[in-house]
């Protein structure tokens, strides 16, 4: 079918603008989630208009409604039987956000976006996160953890991510013009930077996955002495940082130390610090799913029962502030029991799956199919020390790029390719 051009430059747009406002502007991503999803309706309920998907991207489409479908079941079986003490519909606000996928998807699938803006859009979220950092922590708020639209870690976990696609966007800026490389050079320095000053732990043990990934993609195009060198250089200047008394990084990391230490030896137990919250929490979570290991205890029920257990002396008072366990996995194993956790390594290894093959068979724009790994990588360790998929800023930002890679990277198919178009 025709696509309106309107249409197109209104979708290129907001994809253009995400990665920039999306990590500094509140509610924002929200809001470009809505407009997306509203705009993609018709591709969905109009069957004329509505795009014929590969067998690989239907599998995607109902991991989510999977995810989804397993969260309510989970929440009407446990509320029927009265186990499920929070009723809420609230409690199933961001599962119900995952099947905006399909619209989403649809709309960038029929649209055609040009690889362009989603190159473009990456290295401008990951600039702006860098200098937005960097004149928070010199002249506005000196000497404290950055945070950009709601929370320190949901910025560091963005900024790193954007941060790394930006390095498979070398390539594309390359064939514009020798000097446009400056730009995803400059995008991924800026982003590490804003990483770093967000002091993001839980973002920095995704930086091993991502080297993996880029030595794989560098070994297509490299010999091995040119590879060898940028594995012996990306090494020295992350030790470089990481000895950097001003990134923190080393009192960060040696934090984490004292707090497991002192964990382990039962002092300061009860005394909060971020470690010790995240240990309390996941052993709690692993409690409720051992008493509810098919369908889980319900969506919602994880601080009721939280509560109970420091009632009855099982855990300690500093997790009783917090409805979830800082842990993705251990949250919906808590929330939805076996079928949860599969239903949620389902929307994190089917795209990976679908992504993989296409690389495999020379299909698509294989640098932005490399940057999706590096999305979806990224998002899986993110999941291990926060419960990623409790806050709308990293479920918008996920459907929305792994929509805008996928679409790129494994929806099309032959002759689209050499459309000077679409490239």
């Amino acid at each position: 079918m025709m696509i309106d051009k309107k249409l197109r430059i209104l979708v290129c747009s907001l994809i253009l603008i995400f990665p920039v406002v999306s990590n500094l502007i509140t509610h924002s991503s929200s809001v470009i989630l809505v407009l997306l999803a509203l705009l993609g309706l018709p591709f969905c309920l109009v069957k004329k208009d509505r795009p014929m998907l590969t067998r690989e991207e239907k599998w995607i489409m109902w991991a989510f409604v999977a995810y989804f479908a397993v969260y309510l079941i989970s929440y009407a079986l446990n509320g029927t039987l009265g186990t499920l003490e929070d009723l809420r519909i609230k409690n199933l606000d961001h599962e119900m956000r995952m099947l905006l996928i399909i619209p989403i998807f649809s709309l960038l699938r029929t649209v055609k976006m040009p690889c362009a803006v989603l190159w473009s859009g990456v290295a401008a979220g990951a600039v702006a996160a860098g200098v937005y950092s960097i004149v928070l922590s010199i002249w506005l708020s000196p000497g404290g953890r950055v945070a950009g639209s709601y929370h320190a870690i949901a910025f560091g976990d963005l900024a790193t991510v954007l941060a790394f696609m930006s390095l498979l966007g070398l390539r594309f800026f390359r064939q514009r013009h020798a000097a446009y490389v400056l730009i995803p050079i400059m995008a991924f320095g800026l982003g590490t930077i804003a990483s770093i000053l967000s002091e993001t732990r839980g973002a920095w043990i995704a930086v091993p996955g991502f080297l993996v990934i880029l030595f794989f993609y560098w070994r297509r195009y490299l010999n091995p002495l040119q590879l060898t060198s940028i594995v012996i250089l990306i090494f020295l200047i992350l030790l470089s940082v990481y000895k950097m008394p001003e990134s923190r990084i080393v009192s960060r990391v040696q934090l984490v130390y004292e707090e497991v230490k002192n964990y382990s030896y039962g002092r300061k137990v009860n005394k909060p610090s971020a470690t010790a919250e995240r240990i309390e929490g996941w052993l709690a979570a692993w409690e409720i799913y051992k008493e509810h290991p098919v369908l889980g205890a319900g969506p919602g029920s994880f601080k009721p029962k939280v509560h109970k257990m420091i009632a009855e002396g099982k855990r300690s008072q500093i997790i009783s502030k917090y409805s979830q366990p800082h842990n993705a996995y251990l949250a919906v194993m808590a929330d939805c029991g076996t079928f949860g956790i599969l239903a949620l390594l389902a929307i994190f290894i089917l795209p990976l799956w679908a992504i993989v093959l296409a690389i495999k068979r020379g299909e698509g724009d294989t640098e932005v199919g490399y940057a999706g790994l590096i999305l979806i990588v990224g998002f899986m360790h993110f999941g291990l020390t926060e419960t990623i998929f409790g806050r709308n800023i990293n479920i918008n930002f996920y459907i929305i790029m792994l929509s805008a890679v996928i679409s790129i990277a494994a929806g099309y198919r032959k002759p689209f390719f050499n459309d000077k178009h679409f490239n």
